[in-house]
């Protein structure tokens, strides 16, 4: 038996900035939600201590990075450094209009990038990677379609390190108008060193950009600096963690100021905030891959790599799916080809306390109805690590603890799982035997996974979703597979009501169980097969009542539109408490000439499930409550038979009308390319023409500003205390839809007349 995990969630369901297709209409809009999303994630260095300065200074020693004495050599000879007065000649002391820190602010950026030879690096007389600050605070830098309500959404760093070529983008040569895919860091100007949620909302949509244009970030620097201090703030998937406001015209800050300056621009992405195991290399993204064991098919056994050999995958320019937000588990999946094989790589940050998918997956090979993995790499990167913190020590936020949050920010690892690639959405099927058959497949495998397998190894899914339920081609006895098993639950701990049975609010929303989005009520004991099993029967509604005969979803209003619009979890499990005690009153538009038939076997489902929702209308009674059953295996096994039954007939049926299988696979959709354009070969597209220059070179200028030196105040070291309440979540894997083709509708006429025919 595993042994049991904690005794409480270890990542509640919070507010997320990329919550159900939500869109924005104004940058305002998203700096609200990636506040929300924040909350209880801002950790503040210790005052004493000032970690995460000793974490850079140490993160900048261990890199091929010009020595200390080298900088300070530098300070005492650099023209615009008052090394006797510790001085930044060119910054203005006592700025009225943040405007006049601008100019100065590229200037010194720049002199430190050119004197330390960031500015390009060369390899046999090739130019293979360049780095150059610029100043975009007049620049609309858009942001990625897919968050856009209506235009697109822009916003404007006041200064930005471009960096070009590596893992950063395909070619060395400087983007023609910028985009968040070319910014390494942001340095943004402000008179003074406040730290309240105006300032974090502004710097955290940044950040929040940076990571959706490069899915391939783990971390994102951005800097607040004033005339006299500078504050660094690391994103990563925990949130953030910023430091103490550092007077960076000291002899020992400005020491500072020109390694993170560095440290920002270097050549080793991975200081950036690079995974460096993707790259490009010939104008092709790659992956380097190594697993720690490689599945044996003839033995049926996952043997040791021993020799940790590489694995170099082709990867598409653009993710198949990126989460959009900062503090998640920010699922990015590639679509990618080994030895002329497709799969699937998927990356994600796993909650501290989780099981690992990986290993749920070992347990899951050879089960038909699931979705089958190749390699793996565990705990690649903890925000822990990247923050300098050690093993077990907790990461106390800076906001008041509440029952909304907990007193510290959850740890995270990175993972990586690559799977077999199969198909579409079941929305994508040619017919509706095609459909019956994968949701028959899904139901099976899901019931071998929570039934059939030794007690210990039993695991329920919980994550049903349209996106996560998709189409097999590749065995004649598996027309459909569940995938995403990352925020599955064993259940042995649910039986025993430990670790995850405590953690109801993960997943998609508008495809949980009512019992699931009644959360923590006692009276109705733990998650069952029979919630995901309510959640696929959501899934279908969706799919045969809210697309059309094209395959596209139908413009009207529609139910899932009204559980989008839910305010609230209690809202919603109300509103599918009503749907499933009412009658099914929709009528089927995805496959209309087998209407009948369908919403026959719907009814059944229905009205099966309806039992349910009885059942925990009776447990919740106010003044007689009926305790629900307590969970047995047989019982499980009964509702799987009574789920199926409806469709098994249905199939049938079809059959028996000439309906038949084997399903071959369609051609791949062409993958439509709606963010970060810079991450694309530039053999293929091209970009509008430069908005600024690109050949201009930093010079070493004299001061002009001799009088800032006599007028800037004596300054004293101080630090600054902010505690603003502040707001995060937890989600759901979703994968990119392949759009129906023209052939499947073509197929459906031709079987829907042959069926006429021998009606007649």
């Amino acid at each position: 038996m595993e042994t049991p995990g904690p005794l409480h969630p270890p990542t509640p369901h919070r507010v997320s900035s990329n919550d159900g297709g939500y869109k924005y209409q104004l940058v305002e809009h998203l700096q609200t939600r990636v506040t929300e999303e924040l909350a209880h994630a801002w950790v503040e260095e210790d005052k004493d201590a000032l970690p995460l300065q000793r974490r850079l200074e140490s993160l900048y020693e261990s890199a091929q990075l010009p020595s200390e004495e080298t900088i300070t050599a530098w300070l005492r000879s650099y023209a615009n450094y008052d090394f006797e007065h510790e001085n930044w000649k060119e910054i203005p002391p006592r700025p009225s209009i943040e405007n006049e820190l601008y100019s100065p602010t590229v200037s010194l950026l720049n002199d430190i990038i050119s004197e330390f030879h960031q500015s390009e690096q060369e390899e046999g007389g090739i130019v293979l990677k360049r780095r150059l600050a610029r100043d975009t605070h007049r620049t609309c830098v858009p942001h990625n379609a897919e968050d856009a309500k209506e235009k697109t959404l822009h916003s404007q760093p006041d200064i930005s390190i471009l960096l070009t070529g590596g893992c950063a983008t395909p070619s060395a040569d400087f983007p023609l108008s910028i985009l968040y895919s070319d910014i390494g860091e942001v340095y943004d100007n402000k008179l003074n060193p406040t730290f309240g949620k105006a300032e974090r909302a502004q710097m955290a949509v940044y950040a929040r950009e940076i990571f959706v244009q490069q899915p391939h970030r783990i971390f994102v620097r951005v800097n607040i600096i004033t005339p006299n201090f500078i504050r660094v703030l690391h994103f990563d998937r925990g949130g953030c963690y910023y430091s103490q406001p550092i007077d960076y015209h000291t002899k020992e800050g400005a020491v500072f100021f020109v390694k993170l300056v560095l440290l920002g621009s270097a050549f080793d992405e991975a200081l950036i905030g690079f995974d460096t195991s993707i790259y490009w290399e010939n104008n092709i993204r790659r992956m380097k891959v190594i697993p720690p064991q490689i599945y044996d098919k003839e033995a049926r056994k996952w043997r040791k790599n021993e020799a940790n050999v590489p694995y170099i995958f082709d990867v598409e320019p653009k993710p198949i799916f990126a989460r959009r937000t900062i503090r998640s588990r920010a699922t990015v999946c590639w679509r990618a080809t080994y030895e002329g094989v497709s799969y699937v790589i998927k990356d994600y940050w796993r909650g501290d306390g989780r099981v690992y998918e990986s290993e749920i997956l070992q347990d899951l090979v050879g089960i038909a109805g699931i979705g089958q993995m190749l390699f793996y790499e565990n705990d690649r990167f903890s925000v822990t690590g990247l923050r300098g913190f050690s093993d077990g020590e907790a990461m106390k936020h800076d906001g008041i603890p509440s029952s909304d949050g907990p007193a510290t920010v959850t740890n995270r690892f990175l993972m990586r799982i690559v799977v077999v690639e199969y198909g579409g959405t079941l929305e994508t099927a040619v017919c509706p035997h095609q459909f019956l058959c994968a949701v028959r497949d899904i139901v099976k495998g899901h019931r071998a996974a929570t039934l059939r397998l030794a007690e210990e190894k039993r695991v329920l899914q919980s994550d049903i979703s349209l996106l996560n339920l998709r189409l097999a081609y590749d065995k004649p006895d598996e027309c459909g597979v569940i995938i995403d098993w990352d925020l599955a639950k064993r259940m042995a701990r649910l039986i025993a009501g430990t670790g995850e049975a405590l953690d109801f609010r993960t997943g998609t929303q508008i495809y949980q169980s009512v019992r699931v989005l009644r959360g923590d009520d006692q009276r109705l004991l733990h998650i069952e097969p029979i919630d995901d099993l309510e959640s696929i029967y959501y899934v279908m509604c969706q799919v045969l009542l809210e697309y059309g005969e094209d395959g596209k979803a139908l413009a009207s209003p529609s139910l899932f539109q009204a559980w989008l619009k839910s305010p609230d979890n209690e809202n919603l499990a109300k509103l599918k408490d009503l749907f499933l005690k009412d009658d099914l009153n929709l009528s089927v538009t995805r496959f209309p000439q087998d209407a009948n038939l369908l919403f026959s076997a719907m009814w059944g489902l229905h009205e099966f499930l309806r039992e349910r929702i009885f059942a925990i209308t009776k447990a919740t009674h106010f003044l007689r409550p009926v305790p629900l059953p307590t969970y047995h295996p047989d019982r499980a096994e009964t509702e799987y038979d009574r789920f199926l039954s409806p469709i098994e007939q249905a199939i049938a049926d079809l059959e028996q009308q000439g309906a038949a299988g084997p399903y071959s696979r369609p051609s791949r959709a062409n993958i439509t390319l709606d963010f970060a354009p810079n991450d694309i070969p530039s053999n293929r597209y091209k970009r509008k023409q430069p908005d600024f220059p690109v050949d201009e070179s930093p010079s070493k200028r004299q001061s002009t500003s001799a009088s800032h030196t006599s007028q800037r105040p004596t300054r004293t070291k101080k630090t600054v205390n902010y505690h603003e309440p502040d707001t995060s979540e937890e989600e759901t894997l979703v994968s990119e839809k392949p759009k129906p083709l023209a052939e499947r509708l073509k197929y459906e006429q031709k079987r829907s007349l042959k069926g006429k025919g021998k009606q007649a």
